[in-house]
């Protein structure tokens, strides 16, 4: 084949998915006024870098078609199709008039036509693409390519060094987490308390050790050090040792990666999450803490970033995680859900993860994410084995 006509849809994924399953020699794209507004730069030039990467290159040609009338439309789909040899049409995520018109002119024509079901994972022959359809296999994204298709890039890949990616460390975040498990509330102000001593009383970023009074005073609220969890941390080595002297707590932890994560209780939240992501050995990529530039093309909004704290990629479907130690606030549902619509579109799953208890003690807050399509996880949910059931069952649903 070496025509393949797409009709421009603003779902991102939707429209270079046939484009790198089948490989033609170039692709056509129709643009709608009506449906998609304006020729939109930053999504054309996202398009063409992210194809021009692809192997064989694929060069990507876009028409404007900007009359309403039905027949005029006719006339504008004769003289752009008519000089391309080898057409295929994909109608995938098309819609108005011009689908409508499209429809009409391939069947006049006897061009061959598909679309790709995403609810199976297959190739639809609606005439002459028998052959396709069997050769068909859903292609696997990876997040530069997510971001580059919108015109953003990846810029910066988290916060954390090689440390965080090693198995040991991992198996270290899980064990401290299943002590959470035990005793949630006393974990929590074990973990302000600890952040309060690293900040006023830490040494400096880069040393193991913290010392500090006993008790300390936290916006009005009086916190104790949790001698017994300590020793627990101890137990199972990432605390090397931990004493009182003189109303003075000494405690020197087992590197500065595990430093950091107990004296940051979001940090602590996100590696856990990014631990088990990682040993479900289900995802193709498990991304921590990325900077994404929004638009890379024309760098007219260079200073606006999106942070994810957690981005799952599995096939073609990215899954966007948020995650929080309190309790979300409607715009932590709405930032979540832009940047889920923006980059990944319709095919995107979202998920929240918090500490709190929405389940019982803000069922308004769970309701409103259920509403914007985002999946709950809050404490009830956090053990290893309810969370990874969760992320299975997001990724696998229709």
């Amino acid at each position: 084949m070496k025509t393949l006509i797409e009709l421009y849809d603003n779902e991102a994924i939707e429209n270079i998915l046939a484009p790198i399953a089948i490989h033609p020699e170039r692709v056509i794209y129709l643009w709608d006024e009506s449906v998609n507004g304006l020729v939109d730069g930053n999504r054309e030039g996202g398009i063409r870098r992210f194809l021009n990467s692809q192997k064989p290159v694929l060069s990507a040609i876009f028409y404007e078609i900007e009359s309403s009338e039905l027949k005029d439309i006719g006339k504008e789909l004769e003289g752009i199709l008519s000089r391309y040899e080898d057409c295929v049409i994909d109608f995938t995520g098309g819609s108005g008039i011009l689908f409508f018109a499209l429809s009409m002119y391939a069947k006049d024509h006897h061009i061959p036509s598909f679309f790709i079901d995403f609810s199976t994972g297959k190739m639809v022959n609606l005439f002459g693409c028998e052959r396709l359809t069997r050769e068909f296999q859903i292609p696997s994204l990876t997040s530069k390519e997510l971001f580059r298709i919108t015109g953003g890039s990846m810029y910066r890949y988290g916060n954390f060094e090689d440390i965080w990616k090693e198995e040991e460390f991992q198996d270290d975040i899980r064990k401290v987490w299943k002590l959470y498990f035990q005793d949630p509330d006393h974990w929590h102000d074990q973990m302000e308390y600890l952040e309060y001593a690293n900040e006023q009383y830490g040494s400096s970023s880069s040393a193991l050790t913290i010392l500090a009074p006993a008790t300390v005073n936290i916006h009005n609220r009086v916190y104790q050090n949790n001698r017994k969890l300590l020793e627990e941390w101890k137990r199972i080595g990432i605390v090397r040792y931990c004493y009182t002297e003189n109303d003075m707590i000494h405690i020197m932890f087992k590197n500065d990666a595990i430093k950091r994560c107990v004296t940051k209780m979001k940090s602590s939240l996100l590696l856990y999450l990014y631990a088990l992501a990682k040993s479900a050995d289900f995802f193709d990529e498990v991304r921590i803490s990325l900077m994404v530039d929004s638009d890379e093309i024309s760098r007219q909004y260079h200073n606006i970033a999106s942070k994810i704290d957690l981005l799952l990629m599995k096939g073609i479907i990215p899954v966007f995680v948020k995650c929080t130690i309190d309790v979300p606030t409607r715009q932590d549902l709405e930032g979540l859900y832009m940047q889920a619509r923006k980059f990944g579109g319709r095919l995107s799953k979202m998920l929240l993860v918090t500490t709190k208890d929405l389940r019982y003690a803000h069922p308004a807050i769970a309701e409103g994410a259920r509403s914007l399509g985002i999946e709950v996880v809050d404490r009830y949910d956090l053990p290893q084995k309810n969370f990874l059931s969760q992320l299975y069952w997001i990724v696998n649903r229709n």
